[in-house]
């Protein structure tokens, strides 16, 4: 005698478990998106009304030239943030202002944080005169770019400071000269864990 289920039992549980897989697969890839870092930063508008979006893996991978040596050097982010300083020497007014700022942020929490600068749009020369003359106390480096496609699209938004945690994905993220101060508390409050992330 031969036995089988009717096709009316067969049919909605074959439903119900294939839907109970699909539910898992989309519930999956909607945690594994959720959890995935997030690395884009949308920069303000520039003058021109141009909104620019800027990888933070562009950063940590950008061709640097160390401006003491004038050698290549790739040195790596281990510390639990990163604070980038992407400016350019030749024009960035506030940039004099702001160094005191960026220098104190620098010695904040050095077991916690590395404050690095990248100097675009300039020479050797005046990266150079920039880190002598308006005191830089961090490390900083000449990024090249050899299309010019970066440069111009960062152009107008100098000082850009970006602050990464160790996943690269970013926490903070201003252009142009910020009022007296205000940086420093930002960070210092991420540091602390004071910041809601």
């Amino acid at each position: 005698m031969r036995s089988s289920w009717p096709l009316s039992t067969v049919s909605r549980s074959s439903v119900q478990v294939g839907a109970v897989f699909l539910l898992l697969a989309v519930g999956g890839w909607a945690v594994g998106h959720a959890m995935a870092p997030r690395r884009q930063v949308q920069l303000p508008r520039t003058r021109d009304g141009r909104s620019v979006s800027l990888s933070t893996d562009t950063l940590f991978d950008w061709p640097l030239t160390d401006i003491a040596t004038g050698r290549p050097a790739a040195p790596p982010c281990t510390k639990d943030y990163t604070l980038f300083i992407v400016l350019s020497a030749s024009d960035c007014s506030s940039c004099l202002l702001e160094t005191p700022q960026w220098n104190s942020l620098a010695t904040l929490s050095r077991e916690r944080l590395d404050v690095r600068g990248i100097i675009i749009n300039s020479s050797l020369e005046e990266a150079r005169d920039y880190t002598l003359g308006f005191g830089a106390k961090f490390p900083s480096f000449l990024g090249q770019d050899t299309s010019g496609s970066l440069w111009r699209s960062l152009d107008g938004l100098t000082p850009i400071k970006i602050l990464v945690d160790k996943n690269r994905r970013p926490i903070i993220a201003e252009t142009g000269g910020s009022p007296l101060n205000t940086l420093v508390r930002r960070v210092s409050a991420v540091i602390s864990g004071q910041h809601g992330q």
